[in-house]
């Protein structure tokens, strides 16, 4: 798929063929089954429209591949509780500060595209509601330049989601027959 702005697809009985997502053999092979599978059975799945702004490639790049680094960044705008460190090599664990803990990897690295495979443990104020699940996301970029050199970047995010928590699949088909009316 290119960069296009199509609307969500809730998946609840929708198959995805992942080949037709991602090259699927150019992701480590230790996460080829774990990414297909994402994909493949996600519960819902969303592709974002494409946003395009003025940027310098090796900027744009540096701040996708170190989420660190982006953090900060916001964090020196905005105040958040968001927490955020890096574990292993292209692995990463954080917390939003309000129940959601995620641990991703990057699976697949290039100027292009990018595909992070994110294991998601959501837990309620009250501690009565969890949501486990695992998420593919998939961003694809362009680069380009104006007529006067000025470069541009052209991104969109595609996002897989397979929520592995008994009761949530049946919340995530009720939200489906909503979202699609």
């Amino acid at each position: 798929t290119g960069l296009t702005g199509a609307r969500p697809v809730w998946g609840a009985g929708r198959r995805v063929d992942p080949k037709a997502v991602i090259p699927l053999d150019q992701v480590a092979p230790a996460h080829q089954a774990g990414v297909a599978e994402v994909i493949g059975e996600a519960t819902f799945h969303r592709q974002g429209k494409p946003e395009t702004f003025p940027c310098n490639p090796k900027i744009y790049l540096g701040l996708l591949n170190e989420p660190a680094l982006t953090l900060a960044l916001w964090r020196d705008l905005s105040p958040t509780p968001a927490r955020l460190r890096q574990v292993a090599p292209g692995r990463y664990q954080g917390t939003d500060g309000a129940g959601t803990t995620a641990t991703w990897e990057f699976v697949l690295r290039s100027p292009r595209l990018h595909v992070l495979l994110c294991d998601l443990d959501y837990v309620g104020p009250r501690g009565n509601a969890r949501l486990e699940g695992r998420i593919v996301l998939a961003i694809r970029t362009g680069f380009f330049k104006e007529v006067n050199g000025e470069p541009w970047v052209q991104h969109d995010i595609e996002a897989f989601v397979n929520i592995d928590s008994r009761g949530w699949k049946g919340v995530a088909a009720t939200v489906r027959l909503i979202i699609d009316k």
